[in-house]
């Protein structure tokens, strides 16, 4: 599935390549998007600028579960391994727990200082990575809201993408300054 500023959401055929299908369920542009990990279902979430998260039904092509808390743009929204919860993070410089079943945002971290780009769960989903145009990623307890650390120097720009590896040991970060840096998590 790839998002677009043109308002399309793609669904692939990853084995040849092909378009399967377009959809345009939104008016304004799509900037984050994540299948959600169920097989019984084929729902989408999609962040654009008016500030909420849809889910995008594939089968019924609706919308639905609008989830509304950020101030700002929101660049990502990622699904749990199960699909119950979701991440979102936004230029309001903050990262929101989602609970997707009742819609409600459970927990919003907030510690940046300045756009949040991206977030994701650790392995047992028990921490979230987020980094940002701080040049700074933070590691964050999800039971408690707390900061566990906190990753900064090594970048000369902001941070676009995070990953922490499933063994828990290395945070990765991706920056605008086209350096790539592997950290020691513990």
């Amino acid at each position: 599935v790839s998002a677009s500023s043109d308002n399309s959401i793609i669904l692939w055929d990853i084995l040849l390549g092909n378009i399967i299908e377009i959809y345009q369920p939104i008016t304004g542009a799509v900037w984050a998007v994540d299948v959600h990990p169920a097989e019984n279902r084929a729902l989408i979430s999609t962040g654009y600028p008016e500030n909420t998260i849809v889910e995008f039904d594939f089968t019924e092509h609706t919308l639905s579960n609008n989830f509304i808390g950020h101030e700002g743009t929101i660049s990502t929204v990622r699904y749990n391994s199960d699909g119950t919860l979701a991440l979102s993070t936004a230029s309001d410089h903050s990262v929101i727990l989602w609970d997707v079943i009742n819609r409600t945002w459970i927990r919003q971290f907030e510690g940046h200082t300045e756009f949040v780009w991206d977030a994701g769960f650790n392995a047992d989903e028990t921490q979230i990575l987020s980094g940002a145009s701080d040049r700074t990623m933070i590691l964050w307890d999800i039971a408690t809201g707390n900061v566990i650390r906190q990753f900064a120097g090594a970048h000369t720009n902001g941070i676009h993408t995070v990953y922490i590896t499933q063994d828990n040991r290395f945070a990765i970060s991706g920056s605008g300054d086209g350096t790539v840096v592997i950290w020691d998590v513990e």
